[in-house]
């Protein structure tokens, strides 16, 4: 089970994760919210590794193009309706070890209100 630290800041929830035998800390943005195939409440993740590093990943067309983004523009795409029909964005369960649980999926609440 992961240890969960609730940051002063209200809307990022830290988990700390065992990535590649090295202990990671990983921001979660926990009043965007997905289900995963397993019904697990999830949350987008600041990207660990390679050229996306530090960002926000997500799709707006499908598996093939993934694109990044700080945090206040993918708020901006969220408030503006881009994933109301499809858009994903990559999120982890809270409950996660690593980041291996990670997939792009469907926002279907931000601040408490259902956008699904």
């Amino acid at each position: 089970m992961p240890k969960t630290v609730t940051t002063h800041f209200i809307n990022i929830l830290q988990l700390q994760l065992t990535n590649q035998k090295k202990l990671i800390m990983v921001d979660l943005l926990k009043d965007i919210i997905g289900r995963n195939r397993k019904g697990e409440t999830c949350h987008p993740y600041k990207y660990q590794r390679g050229p996306m590093s530090g960002m926000y990943v997500y799709t707006l067309t499908g598996n093939e193009n993934f694109e990044c983004t700080d945090e206040a523009s993918l708020r901006v795409m969220i408030e503006s309706g881009m994933f109301n029909r499809g858009g994903r964005i990559r999120m982890l369960p809270k409950t996660a070890v690593s980041t291996a649980s990670a997939s792009a999926i469907n926002v279907i609440s931000y601040k408490g209100k259902s956008i699904a």
